[in-house]
């Protein structure tokens, strides 16, 4: 196999590599389950001071992502998304979350 052949097949490699496009998925173009768009953001959005959470939600019968927060606070909510992969966002105010201790009763 000489060179011209390796290279040619590695751009068909490189340009059959793409990423999905925004609120689909890669092969079928349907919208992202609300599950994987979570997936998909959390790390992201928990980096953002005062986040607390992000988790699948309903809000008038129709599924959203709730994204958790300390304080709803106009900083923090300018720096959030109203939707994610086109799924629509609740921010929800929970106050601080901290974790239990196992051995308490």
């Amino acid at each position: 196999m000489g060179p011209a052949v390796v290279a040619a097949g590695l751009l068909v490699a490189t340009l059959s590599c793409h990423r999905p496009p925004p609120g689909g998925t890669p092969d079928t173009g349907a919208p992202m389950s609300i599950a994987s768009s979570i997936q998909r953001h959390s790390a992201e959005l928990l980096e953002l001071p005062g986040v607390v959470g992000v988790a699948e939600g309903a809000r008038d019968g129709h599924p959203v992502v709730q994204i958790l927060v300390e304080r709803r606070t106009p900083a923090l909510l300018a720096r959030l998304p109203r939707a994610l992969d086109g799924h629509p966002v609740v921010v929800v105010e929970t106050g601080e979350i901290r974790a239990q201790d196992s051995a308490s009763p």
